[in-house]
C-alpha cells in the first residue's frame, strides 16, 4: 500500500482553502483539477509502497516522537515547478516547529529526500490557459488570520479510486 505521514487540517481551514481555489478554478485560467476538500493536508514524509510488516516498524518508530503541540498558520500561495511550467499550486504552511517534527519523522527512513518545503497542495495543473492572469490571481489570494493548533500527525495510506485519490488514516500520533 502507498503510505505517507501527514498533518491533517481542521475542517474550517480546509473549507476556506477549498473555497478560494474553487473560485480560482471557475475562472478557467488553467486546466487540471483541484484537490478534494477532505484530502487537503501537509505531507511530512512520503513513504511509497510499504507492506503490513513495515507498517508495524513504522508505527513503533513514530510512537517514539515526542514533541509539543504547536501553532501554525496558512500563508501565501506558490507554485511548483516555476512560472513558465506551472504543475502544482500550493499554500504555504508556516510554523518553525514543523521543521523539527519533519526532521524527527524523516530520520527513521532511508528514502531520498528532495528537501522539505511545508505546503498544502491545492491544485494540479495540466495546462495553463492564461499565465499572466493566473499568476495575478495567485498573488491576490490571501489567507489572513488563518491560524490553528497542530496536536497530532498521522500515518495515512492513499488508494486510487474511480473518483481519484482517497486517503485513509491508519494511525494517529498525539503531540504533547
Amino acid at each position: 500500500m502507498r503510505c505517507f505521514i501527514a498533518i491533517d487540517l481542521p475542517s474550517h481551514i480546509k473549507s476556506r482553502i477549498f473555497h478560494k481555489f474553487e473560485i480560482l478554478f471557475g475562472k478557467r485560467l488553467f486546466k487540471g483539477k483541484n484537490c478534494m476538500k477532505d484530502s487537503l493536508h501537509l505531507t511530512l514524509k512520503f513513504l511509497g509502497e510499504v507492506t503490513e510488516e513495515q507498517i508495524k516498524k513504522i508505527d513503533e518508530d513514530l510512537k517514539k516522537i515526542k514533541l509539543s503541540k504547536f501553532d501554525c498558520s496558512i500563508g501565501k500561495v506558490g507554485i511548483f515547478d516555476n512560472e513558465d511550467n506551472i504543475k502544482i499550486i500550493w499554500v504555504n504552511f508556516i510554523a518553525e516547529e514543523i521543521f523539527k517534527l519533519q526532521k524527527q519523522v524523516a530520520k527513521n527512513f532511508k528514502r531520498e529526500d528532495m528537501g522539505f518545503h511545508p505546503h498544502i497542495t491545492t491544485s494540479r495543473v495540466v495546462e495553463v490557459v492564461n499565465k499572466n492572469a493566473l499568476l495575478k490571481e495567485l498573488r491576490n489570494i490571501n489567507f489572513k488570520k488563518l491560524d490553528f493548533e497542530v496536536g497530532e500527525f498521522l500515518l495515512m495510506k492513499s488508494e486510487i479510486t474511480k473518483e481519484g485519490l482517497k486517503y485513509k488514516v491508519l494511525k494517529r500520533y498525539a503531540l504533547g
